[in-house]
C-alpha cells in the first residue's frame, strides 16, 4: 500500500484523483523503473538501514524512520510533497465486554490535548488535526509533522477502503508477484 498511488503520482495522476486506483497504469510506470530499482524493502528498518548505509539514493519511506536515520546523517532530507498520508486506526472489537470503558478510552486518545502530547515521543504526529490549535505544538515542530495542516494538504490520503476492497485485495496480490 502506497506504492501504487507513488507510481501514480509520477505518472502525472493528481493526488485528488487517484481512487479507484488506475491498477494497470501504476504497474505499467513500476515496470518503467523496476531495472533502476535495487531492493524494495520490506520493513521499517530495512528501508532506514538502506539509507543509513548509502545503498540507495531515494526511497519511499516512513517520515519517522527517515528522522532517525537523520540524527546521525545531515545529508538525509525529506518531503511531503506527494507523499503518502496513512491514518492509524483505535478499534474496539465487536461484542467487547467492556464498550462503555473501551469508548471511554479511545474518545480519550483523540482528544487534542493529548494528541498534541504526542509530538514530544514520536515524528509521526497526532491523528486528530485539533491538535494543532492547542498551543501545544510549535510552528517549528508542527513543520516537521506528517499530519500537520500545511503538511497534510500536499499529500494523497491513502484509501484504507480502497485497498479493503475485492480490488485493492487482488492489487496486494499482483504486488506479490511484481516484486518476485
Amino acid at each position: 500500500m502506497g506504492t501504487l498511488e507513488a507510481a501514480l503520482l509520477s505518472d502525472g495522476v493528481p493526488r485528488d484523483k487517484l481512487y479507484p486506483l488506475d491498477v494497470d497504469r501504476a504497474y505499467k510506470r513500476l515496470e518503467q523503473i523496476k531495472p533502476n530499482i535495487n531492493v524494495w524493502w520490506t520493513s521499517g528498518g530495512q528501508s532506514a538501514q538502506l539509507l543509513a548505509d548509502g545503498e540507495v539514493d531515494m526511497l519511499m519511506m516512513w517520515n519517522g524512520r527517515v528522522s532517525a536515520v537523520r540524527k546521525e546523517n545531515t545529508d538525509v532530507a525529506f518531503t511531503y510533497n506527494d507523499g503518502i498520508l496513512q491514518n492509524t486506526q483505535l478499534c474496539i472489537v465487536k461484542n467487547a465486554p467492556n464498550l462503555a470503558d473501551a469508548l471511554r478510552f479511545v474518545n480519550e486518545a483523540m482528544a487534542p490535548d493529548l494528541q498534541a502530547n504526542l509530538p514530544k515521543y514520536i515524528d509521526y504526529g497526532p491523528g486528530n488535526p485539533a491538535a494543532f490549535n492547542t498551543g501545544s505544538i510549535s510552528p517549528e515542530r508542527a513543520r516537521e509533522l506528517p499530519s500537520s495542516p500545511e503538511n497534510a494538504a500536499r499529500q494523497a490520503l491513502l484509501s484504507e477502503q480502497w485497498w479493503a476492497s475485492p480490488a485493492g485485495i487482488a492489487a496486494k496480490d499482483r504486488w506479490l508477484k511484481f516484486v518476485q
